[in-house]
C-alpha cells in the first residue's frame, strides 16, 4: 500500500535535494531508483520517496509500511509548509475531487 503526499506551497525538488544534507533527522538512501528526478529520504528506519513533479515542485510518496510522520513533521518544519495526504481532501484541486467524486458515483 502507498500514500502520496504533497507541501500545501510550492518546493522547489533542487533546493531541497540540496538542502536535505542540512536538516537534522534525515538523510538521502541512495539506490538504484535515484535518479535527476527522485529520491529517497530516511530517518535510517523509514522510508519517503521524493519526486520532481512539472517543472521543479515536489510530491512525496510512503510505500508499504514504512512509518513516515517523523520524516513528514521534520520536513514540515524545516519547508515552513503543511504536507498534505492525499486522503485528505486538500490534496486534490478542486477539479480532482469532483471528478473522482463523478467516477465513483459512476461506478455505483
Amino acid at each position: 500500500m502507498s500514500t502520496n503526499y504533497k507541501p500545501s506551497e510550492d518546493v522547489s525538488f533542487d533546493k531541497l535535494r540540496k538542502d536535505i544534507e542540512n536538516i537534522n533527522g534525515v538523510s538521502i538512501k541512495d539506490n538504484d531508483e535515484t535518479s535527476e528526478d527522485q529520491f529517497c529520504i530516511t530517518d535510517d528506519e523509514n522510508y519517503l520517496w521524493c519526486y520532481r513533479i512539472g517543472r521543479d515542485d515536489v510530491e512525496f510518496a510512503r510505500y508499504g509500511s514504512s512509518y513516515v510522520d517523523e520524516i513528514l513533521d521534520i520536513l514540515s518544519n524545516h519547508l515552513a509548509v503543511d504536507i498534505i495526504s492525499e486522503h485528505d481532501e486538500g490534496f486534490w484541486e478542486e477539479e480532482d475531487f469532483e471528478q473522482i467524486e463523478e467516477d465513483i458515483g459512476s461506478d455505483e
